[in-house]
């Protein structure tokens, strides 16, 4: 089966791209991924060169994406 395509609008490209760069650095527990290291952010940022003026909207915007990946995770049955 082949992945299915998403399109990302424009304003929300930078916050995937930081989203997928952080993509080694969950957190897990025993119930499994807890959220995302933040720790690792500022290296990110640096690597992919993100300005200094929009750190804040990217940040706000991780977290909405994170949010809604761990929901998708949880939401699976075993």
């Amino acid at each position: 089966m082949e992945p299915a395509t998403v399109v990302v609008w424009p304003d929300n490209r930078l916050a995937v791209r930081v989203f997928q760069a952080m993509g080694t650095q969950w957190r897990v527990g025993a119930a499994g991924p807890t959220g995302l290291d933040y720790g690792v952010v500022p290296e990110i940022w640096r690597r992919l060169r993100v300005p200094p003026d929009q750190r804040d909207a990217v940040f706000m915007d991780l977290r909405v994406i994170e949010g809604a990946a761990l929901e998708q995770t949880h939401s699976k049955e075993i």
